[in-house]
């Protein structure tokens, strides 16, 4: 599976009433529906990265973006 991590060429969508609306061109929710579907829970990505539960749980709710090294560190925990 490739994850793609470069915006997409199009305006966002209004955010829905009461959530946030994105605030980068980035979508990186699908990192969540990846450890889903591998039945990892944020804890064992916490544990084999390195990173924090709340740092992994912002990126996946689009309320973070992450530096590069961050991204390499999660792909190498999947």
């Amino acid at each position: 599976m490739t994850i793609s991590v470069y915006p997409q060429h199009e305006e966002p969508a209004a955010a829905p009433e009461g959530k946030r609306p994105k605030t980068h061109p980035y979508d990186f929710s699908i990192l969540r529906s990846l450890r889903k579907a591998q039945g990892f829970t944020i804890a064992d990505i916490a544990q084999a990265s390195g990173i924090s539960t709340a740092v992994i749980s912002r990126i996946e709710r689009n309320q973070a973006v992450p530096e590069l090294d961050t991204l390499s560190r999660l792909g190498k925990a999947f």
